[in-house]
């Protein structure tokens, strides 16, 4: 049903993806790696949203590009990692946002599979309630139902349990385990390999842009490929209670690109931070990928916010920013080497300067130079 042959994908001016092949007939494909490995970006690459350089994606025998924006929803739902929702929709509307392909412009849907996917992923019971209003693991369920109402044969989902509880993350995983039985092809990108082993058919393993395994999941998460992949010592055994593969990742010992994590650390200290605004987190996992990275002013509980893993300076969404989070800011981009700016943040006020996120490597390179 989806295929994926040999595609190259470039983001931000980096190539994210490289010469992936990879498939799904059906059943519950885990797609799992390391922060900025690829995952979510081969994600938008089988919905259509990242057209690749090279290489082609399929769905049931038809090349993506090919297909109008309306048939691909038809085919493919997708639930994606940032559950920001930009206006003040209730929760049923954002649920039959998912009818849309079905409906023509002035017609009305009458299926009944809006109030049947809240129902089923238990958001009902607030569905007059502002989207706003709820809690980042309720409007991930939320953006699930919305999959659900969307009644399409693949459903691509991005980190689906990345905001929930543990109970809440295995009912997910099983309410999707359910839909596989019932025909549907899922891809996942799953941070927890615990659960990805758990409950996947199959998983496909990614890092730094390449596919390094895939097939059976006791076949992929080898001790071997934890440790090479993930740059950290592992136990990976057999679950007593599930049955499933068990990973215990242990005292790290090394970075994902071979050397240890002190020199990593260090060799990031060497180069500079970079102070990024903005609300991509694929442009901050290239930048972290060569520097050591500060991020703010962003929303509290975005995507970019959430991903981040130095400072990060963060104001509640409509809200006015304080005086306090706009000094700390400054002074973070005032430090930096340089501050990159996209879409989504509010840049301080420095004398650092500041370039635009379309070719961020490039572009702090320059700045370097000069200097």
């Amino acid at each position: 049903m989806i295929e994926v042959d040999g595609i190259d994908v470039s983001l931000a001016g980096e190539r994210v993806l490289k010469n992936v092949t990879a498939s799904a007939d059906d059943g519950f494909i885990g797609v799992v790696g390391p922060n900025g490995a690829g995952k979510t970006t081969l994600i938008r690459a089988i919905n259509g949203t990242a057209t690749p350089n090279d290489g082609v994606v399929r769905l049931e025998g038809d090349v993506v590009r090919s297909l109008s924006s309306r048939e691909t929803a038809r085919r493919v739902a997708t639930m994606p990692q940032n559950t920001d929702v930009s206006f003040e929709f209730s929760v049923e509307e954002v649920v039959r946002m998912g009818r849309h392909p079905h409906v023509s412009r002035f017609g009305s849907d009458t299926s009944g599979k809006v109030y049947e996917a809240m129902e089923r992923v238990d958001v009902a019971r607030f569905a007059d309630r502002s989207v706003h209003e709820v809690s980042g693991g309720e409007r991930q369920r939320v953006l699930l139902a919305r999959c659900l109402a969307q009644d399409a044969d693949v459903l691509l989902l991005d980190e689906p349990t990345a905001s929930l509880d543990v109970g809440r993350a295995v009912g997910t995983l099983s309410l999707v385990s359910s839909l596989v039985d019932n025909g549907k092809t899922v891809v996942a990108a799953i941070h927890d390999l615990n659960l990805a082993a758990r409950f996947c058919d199959e998983l496909v393993l990614v890092d730094d842009g390449r596919v390094v395994s895939s097939g059976a999941p006791e076949n992929v998460l080898t001790q071997e490929n934890v440790e090479e992949v993930f740059g950290t010592a592992a136990v990976v055994e057999r679950d007593t209670a599930t049955g499933a593969v068990r990973v215990t990742a242990l005292k790290s010992e090394r970075a994902s690109d071979g050397g240890t994590a002190d020199e990593t650390a260090t060799a990031k200290d060497e180069s500079g931070r970079v102070h990024y605004v903005g609300d991509d987190p694929m442009t901050l996992r290239v930048l972290e990928r060569r520097y050591e990275v500060s991020v703010g002013i962003v929303p509290e509980g975005s995507a970019v916010a959430e991903a981040a893993d130095g400072n990060v300076v963060v104001s509640p969404p409509f809200e006015p920013l304080s005086n306090e989070t706009l000094a700390r800011a400054s002074e973070l981009a005032d430090e930096a080497v340089a501050v990159v700016a996209g879409e989504g943040g509010a840049v301080p006020e420095t004398e650092t300067p500041v370039v635009d996120d379309a070719e961020p490597v490039k572009a702090v390179e320059e700045i370097r130079n000069r200097d």
